[in-house]
């Protein structure tokens, strides 16, 4: 994707999070009982970055893990 791509898709995705933002706000708020402040968010910018870093790390684990039950995630 070019920068211009980038940056289209990335205003794009500002508006539709204004757009939104009111209805996401109140969701939280409801999980948290507690009040939601905008500038606690990160940027997309922000958050595209850690998806990109996270996506170019390998993970190597020789760990086997099984899972007999979605409880066992829960707890």
């Amino acid at each position: 994707m070019s920068v211009s791509e980038y940056k289209r898709a990335l205003l794009y995705r500002k508006a539709q999070a204004n757009v939104c933002k009111n209805d996401y706000f109140n969701k939280i708020q409801s999980f948290t009982n507690d009040t939601v402040v905008g500038g606690n968010f990160l940027t997309l910018e922000e958050t595209d970055n850690i998806i990109n870093s996270l996506k170019d790390k390998k993970i190597n684990s020789k760990i086997k893990v099984e899972i007999d039950s979605y409880q066992q995630l829960v707890e």
